[in-house]
């Protein structure tokens, strides 16, 4: 849930098709993910994006602002004990600092797309 936090504090429109609801009819003191529309009584909700609605708002391209292409999206997968998402923009073959890994592709994707607008590249 902390990376959905922090894609709310960034600004990012909570739209989704899943929820993280903190507290509210159903949920004792913890959280659950909901679907659909949000319960009215919650004390915190925060979108829980899925790959897809991820993968809508990461750019395939970054440019240089002169219309030259700079960077490029990558997504491998690495073995460092276990499975990891590499996600990373890269520039002529090398991965540069952007380079984004969760045991998950969305946790990826999300760490990804937090980088980009910290950095203010998108």
């Amino acid at each position: 849930m902390e990376l959905a936090q922090r894609l709310k504090g960034l600004g990012i429109k909570q739209d989704s098709l899943f929820w993280y609801q903190v507290g509210g009819r159903g949920v004792s003191g913890g959280v659950a993910i909901t679907y659909g529309e949000w319960e009215i009584a919650v004390e915190e909700k925060y979108s829980a994006f899925t790959v897809a609605e991820l993968g809508e708002m990461l750019p395939a391209n970054l440019w240089n602002g002169k219309g030259d292409k700079v960077r490029w999206l990558s997504i491998d997968e690495n073995e460092d004990g276990e499975w990891n998402i590499e996600y990373a923009y890269e520039c002529r073959g090398v991965y540069d600092e952007s380079v984004q890994t969760a045991p998950t592709e969305a946790d990826a994707r999300a760490k990804m797309l937090i980088y980009l607008l910290e950095n203010k590249l998108i």
